[in-house]
């Protein structure tokens, strides 16, 4: 995980991102 974190940080960010914006949005 840690690994995958470091090279799939942005994406990962993005993609959490994207779910946190949606989750407000709902809210």
């Amino acid at each position: 995980m840690a690994r995958k974190k470091r090279d799939g940080n942005l994406q990962l960010t993005t993609r959490e991102a994207e779910q946190l914006a949606d989750s407000l949005s709902q809210v």
